[in-house]
C-alpha cells in the first residue's frame, strides 16, 4: 500500500479485520533495528500509537509527520494486529551504502534472493529516476549506490512479509517505488 494512501490504507486494513482475518501489517518506515522499541511500546501502550512512535522516535526518523501514519498505526493496534519492522537495519544499510551489496553476508544475499541483477531496462529506469530526483547531479557512482540500496531495501521488505507469523497473511506500508511489480517487492517474493 503506498504511503501516499493511508487513508485508503487504514480503510482495508478495517475491513479485512472486519472477515475475520488478522493479517500481520509489515511497515517500511520501521527498521528491523527497531523491533524491541517496538516490542516495548507494544507491551506498555497495546492501543497507544502516540506511544509507538515516541517509542521509535518517529520525530527524529526522517519520515514525514507521524499524523500521517497515525490512522494506519491506529487501526493495527486497535484489531491487536502484529506490527512488523520491515526495512533493513540501519547498520546494514550503512555497509551497502559503503560498499554495495557486497558488503551483506553471501548466505543473506542468496536468501533474500537479490540476485540475478534487474534486467537492464528496469535497471536504467531505475537509474534515471534516481538522476531525475537529484536535478541531474547525481554522480555515476552514487546511483549505483542507490540502485543497490532499493534493491536489498526491496527484497528486505519481501522478506518481511514472508516471516510474518503464519495465520491470516500480511500487508506492506510502503512508498510507490517499493511496490511496483516490476522491480520491486512483488519481484522479490516471485523469486522466493
Amino acid at each position: 500500500i503506498r504511503d501516499s494512501s493511508m487513508g485508503l490504507a487504514t480503510q482495508l486494513i478495517e475491513g479485512i479485520v472486519r472477515t475475520g482475518r488478522r493479517p500481520a501489517i509489515a511497515f517500511e518506515m520501521i527498521a528491523r533495528d527497531r523491533a524491541e522499541a517496538l516490542a516495548a511500546a507494544r507491551a506498555d501502550h497495546p492501543a497507544d500509537p502516540d506511544a509507538l512512535a515516541t517509542a521509535l522516535d518517529w520525530a527524529r526518523s526522517g519520515w514525514p509527520d507521524f499524523a500521517l501514519y497515525r490512522p494506519v498505526f491506529a487501526a493495527a493496534l486497535a484489531a491487536d494486529l502484529p506490527i512488523l519492522p520491515a526495512d533493513l537495519a540501519r547498520s546494514d544499510l550503512a555497509r551497502i551504502r559503503k560498499g554495495g551489496l557486497a558488503a551483506l553476508p553471501a548466505a543473506e544475499l542468496a536468501r533474500l534472493a537479490i540476485d540475478p541483477p534487474l534486467p537492464e531496462a528496469l535497471r536504467q529506469e531505475l537509474a534515471d529516476e534516481v538522476r531525475s530526483a537529484h536535478c541531474g547531479m547525481a554522480p555515476e557512482p552514487m546511483v549505483d549506490s542507490m540502485i543497490e540500496l532499493q534493491r536489498a531495501r526491496d527484497a528486505a521488505l519481501a522478506d518481511a512479509l514472508l516471516a510474518a507469523p503464519a495465520g491470516d497473511g500480511s500487508a506492506l506500508i510502503a512508498g510507490g517505488g517499493h511496490v511496483r511489480s516490476d522491480r520491486a517487492v512483488p519481484l522479490y517474493l516471485a523469486r522466493r
